[in-house]
This record gives C-alpha cells, sequence and structure tokens, in this order.
C-alpha cells in the first residue's frame, strides 16, 4: 500500500465549510416542508369546517338513508350531521370530518365516500 500524505490545512477546512453548507441548506429545506405542510393541513382544516353542519333531521331535506356509511351507525335525532355537495348524501359530522381530513392526507381528494364525487366546499383549499 502506498503510503497517504495528509491533506493540507486549508483543504480540510474547505470540506468543513463545505459540509456545515450543506446542512444548512438541509435544514432550512427541511423546515420549509415542515411549514408548507402545517399550512396545508390549517387549508384542508378550514375547507372542511365549511361544510354546514346541522341536527337530524336536516330541514327541508329529501333523507334517502338514515344510518351514515362512515361508521355503519344509524343517525339519531338531534346528532350533528353534515350533507355532501352535491350528492347530497348524509354523514355524522364527526366521520364526514375525520374521512376527509385522512382522504386528503393520503390521496390529496376530498370526495363523498358513498358515491366518490368530488365534494363542492364553500371555501377551496388554497396550494401552497
Amino acid at each position: 500500500m502506498w503510503p497517504v500524505s495528509p491533506k493540507p490545512k486549508e483543504a480540510v477546512r474547505i470540506e468543513i465549510i463545505c459540509l456545515v453548507v450543506v446542512a444548512v441548506c438541509v435544514f432550512i429545506m427541511v423546515v420549509i416542508c415542515i411549514r408548507r405542510g402545517n399550512q396545508k393541513e390549517h387549508n384542508i382544516k378550514v375547507a372542511i369546517n365549511s361544510i354546514s353542519t346541522s341536527p337530524f333531521p336536516p330541514p327541508s331535506v329529501d333523507i334517502q338513508r338514515d344510518d351514515c356509511v362512515i361508521c355503519l351507525a344509524k343517525i339519531v335525532t338531534g346528532e350533528h350531521v353534515k350533507i355532501a355537495q352535491p350528492c347530497g348524501h348524509l354523514f355524522h359530522a364527526v366521520c364526514i370530518d375525520r374521512w376527509l381530513l385522512t382522504e386528503f392526507r393520503c390521496l390529496n381528494m376530498l370526495s363523498c365516500p358513498t358515491c366518490r364525487r368530488a365534494l363542492v366546499l364553500k371555501k377551496q383549499v388554497v396550494a401552497t
């Protein structure tokens, strides 16, 4: 094996500076990604909360089913429900909120659990 000559001190300093610069850049990128994710999460929660909630049975709505297809439980008089627009399917408010948040996190979409039609929201999700 050939003897290896030690690197000059200037080369070592330059390598250390480069490593520090790369580490700082990676840190900045991670912080930016986390902030974007937090903003996106906030935007989707605002959009989901824009779906109006009303006690069951909602006034002037033709109800085809009185069960929630997400939790499979019967919707009881007085429970808070949300109606998907434009299809008109009915769900427990808590169930549909949880469903939509999970669906958006995983699939980046918001659709009715019953018919899979895209939902119309009062407040649109703002892309970040």
